[in-house]
């Protein structure tokens, strides 16, 4: 399967020189995503899950390269995947779950 980024929300101020990928098995997501993220010191950085009213979901720190996100416990709708490096948004993400 190749990467594959649903969408990358407009608006965001994204950091430079960052290659930030995000995965979907399959797509749209009905079990999990995994974030993959190269090229990128990862000891700052954090990822938090939003529902399409804006509350959030998960709140965790990234420690690998990899990250499973379970999703199957959320209801079909829209999601937000925000990635922060110390509190600054790096990339946001739109998650499609049936």
């Amino acid at each position: 399967q190749q990467p594959f980024e649903i969408s990358g929300v407009t608006g965001i101020e994204e950091a430079l020189g960052i290659s930030l990928e995000i995965m979907v098995y399959p797509n749209p997501t009905t079990e999990f995503i995994t974030l993959k993220i190269e090229n990128y010191e990862l000891r700052n950085l954090r990822y938090q899950l939003y529902d399409i009213n804006a509350r959030l979901l998960q709140d965790n720190k990234i420690v690998s390269n990899e990250t499973s996100i379970v999703m199957q416990n959320l209801k079909p709708s829209m999601y937000f995947l925000k990635v922060t490096d110390r509190n600054k948004v790096v990339k946001t993400f739109k998650i499609i779950k049936n």
